[in-house]
């Protein structure tokens, strides 16, 4: 007979969540890092693992589906990188052909490594390779996929990061919005904790992390670092600004209303707040939608 639980039971229940990085990683969790191929993500989560290595003793089971042995060697050897000696490398390699001869182990396997290893970050580089088997564009593909990678985490106590893509088109070219992430959205709506990487379009060379979405506490604030000879260089930490950086938290609404917003409080007109929405690829009816928003905000402004 199933257990029934009164819902003030649950309310009561203070269960505290532990992080590894906080706020960006939970722990018992998956956390979904995407970028465009390129940006450096893996480098990133490199340099993550030899930080959390030397500052808190944390073991990483890195499980790689795209760099050889070789690769993974040089770039930890130019980076400086000692204290990923420790951590497992679960590596791919090629046959004569090109074609990736290994496969990749089963969530029992990864589960007993990380166990043994007393591994807390745990990294799938990259999901789009890993998971070749599952339709990754189907929500019940994409649902057993991250129950298995949630499975991981709670039995390990571990923070699992999966490493994604950005690659679907948007209406302007310098904008990164959530819906970009290769895949179903129900990639983002299962992942506890998402952050998306790109470049800063007004540095040449530096990188942005945007902590889009988190399920325990607000998003933690955009990570701004540069990648060097020796790993990550000039790390800083500042509030998100959604304007400055064109990233977008959720829908399409929220996106239109954010630049509407940004308009008003320059004192822009109406027609311009319309031509600014539209110009972010909404529709006429999107824009006195935004419109009335604002005006229903409490904004003032010239017709």
């Amino acid at each position: 007979m199933p257990k029934f639980v009164k819902f003030g039971e649950i309310m009561d229940c203070d269960i505290p969540v532990d992080f590894l990085w906080d706020p960006y990683l939970p722990v018992g969790c998956v956390t979904l890092l995407a970028a465009k191929g390129g940006t450096g993500k893996s480098g990133f989560m490199l340099w993550l693992a030899a930080k959390l290595a030397r500052e808190q003793g944390i073991h990483t089971l890195y499980v790689d589906a795209e760099h050889t042995i070789r690769h993974m060697r040089e770039r930890s050897i130019s980076w400086g990188l000692e204290e990923v000696r420790d951590m497992l490398h679960i590596p791919v390699e090629y046959d004569e052909a090109g074609r990736p001869e290994s496969c990749t182990p089963s969530q029992v396997d990864i589960t007993a490594y990380a166990k043994d290893h007393n591994c807390r970050l745990i990294v799938f580089d990259s999901l789009t390779t890993i998971a070749r088997s599952k339709d990754m564009e189907k929500r019940r593909d994409v649902a057993e996929l991250l129950q298995e990678y949630r499975r991981v985490a709670v039995l390990t106590n571990a923070s699992v990061v999966l490493l994604g893509h950005l690659n679907k088109p948007v209406a302007q070219a310098n904008e990164i919005l959530v819906d970009q992430i290769s895949g179903s959205a129900g990639l983002v709506d299962l992942s506890r904790s998402v952050l998306l990487m790109y470049e800063d379009e007004l540095f040449e060379g530096r990188k942005i992390i945007s902590h889009v979405k988190s399920n325990f506490r607000p998003c933690g604030p955009n990570i701004r670092f540069y990648f060097s000879e020796t790993g990550v260089s000039d790390l800083s930490f500042d509030e998100p600004s959604l304007r400055r950086t064109c990233i977008i938290q959720g829908t399409k609404a929220e996106t239109y209303r954010q630049i509407a917003k940004d308009l008003a409080d320059t004192n822009c007109t109406k027609k311009e707040i319309r031509t600014g929405v539209k110009a972010a690829g909404g529709s006429e009816i999107d824009a006195t939608r935004t419109v009335q928003w604002l005006r229903d905000q409490g904004f003032n402004f010239a017709d």
